[in-house]
């Protein structure tokens, strides 16, 4: 009984804290490296030569690109809250 109480308290914790982080990342319009990185795609040599020159990250502005070519805002934001 007490752990099934601590379970719902964490769940509806969890719920609000998503909500709390979606709505503000929904209604922020994106910016100019978001556009960037949609437009580089994901294709490797664009994502190496950007790598090697420019920021020296590779895993994040790859996921970066990779979710902003296959998904709408809305799907994007919820992916990117959730991973908050």
């Amino acid at each position: 009984m007490k752990n099934k109480k601590y379970l719902s308290f964490y769940l509806f914790s969890c719920v609000v804290i998503y909500t709390l982080i979606y709505i503000p990342a929904f209604y922020t319009p994106f910016h100019s490296d978001d556009y960037l990185f949609l437009l580089q795609g994901v294709d490797l040599n664009i994502r190496l030569n950007h790598y090697l020159h420019w920021c020296g990250r590779f895993i994040t502005d790859y996921t970066s690109s990779l979710l902003l070519s296959l998904f709408s805002k809305w799907a994007y934001m919820a992916i990117n809250s959730f991973v908050f």
